[in-house]
This record gives C-alpha cells, sequence and structure tokens, in this order.
C-alpha cells in the first residue's frame, strides 16, 4: 500500500487500510503509542469509511499570563514572538 504521506500529498485511505496507515505512522515516528488512545477514539469508535489525509504539523509555544504582561508592558512581547518563531523555524530548517 502506498502510504499517503509518501508523496506528501492529500490522499484518502480506506477504513480496511487505517490499521495499516497508522502502524506506518508509529513505525515512522510520526506518532506514538501515547497517540493510539486518541486515534481510537476519535477514527475508530466512528463509523468512517474513509480518511482523508492531509500531511502536517504544528509548533506551539505558550507565555504564561504573567509573562506576557510583563514583555507586553515592556514593549518587549513583539520581540520575544519573533525570537520564539525564529527558533522554532530553525528547528525545523528553516523557511
Amino acid at each position: 500500500m502506498a502510504h499517503a504521506i509518501s508523496g506528501k500529498k492529500i490522499k484518502q485511505i480506506k477504513r480496511k487500510d487505517f490499521n495499516n496507515y497508522f502502524k506506518f505512522l508509529e513505525n515512522n515516528n510520526l506518532i506514538s503509542k501515547e497517540d493510539q488512545d486518541r486515534i481510537d477514539e476519535e477514527i475508530f469508535s466512528k463509523r468512517y469509511d474513509r480518511l482523508n489525509i492531509c500531511p502536517g504539523f504544528t509548533i506551539k509555544f505558550s507565555w504564561d499570563g504573567q509573562t506576557a504582561i510583563e514583555l507586553d508592558r515592556e514593549n518587549k512581547f513583539e520581540q520575544d514572538f519573533y525570537e520564539k518563531l525564529t527558533e522554532a523555524f530553525d528547528a525545523i530548517g528553516g523557511l
């Protein structure tokens, strides 16, 4: 079975291929065993006959409220945001 991720394209997979696809993702360290409960709940427990696969990733950073207020008060929030954004993109090889 050709996996959607190998072509870096949006694809559909049939229900009979769900297990193989998620095992492929796990074997390639794209998901972890810990993700299985969420996959079971949000996908396998439903009656989907197909899945739309849309490759992507998320980068997330949060400031605690006090830090955000202090950075904003000192007019440094924009600078800190830019630094965090640069760090994130540097970690994945840039834009």
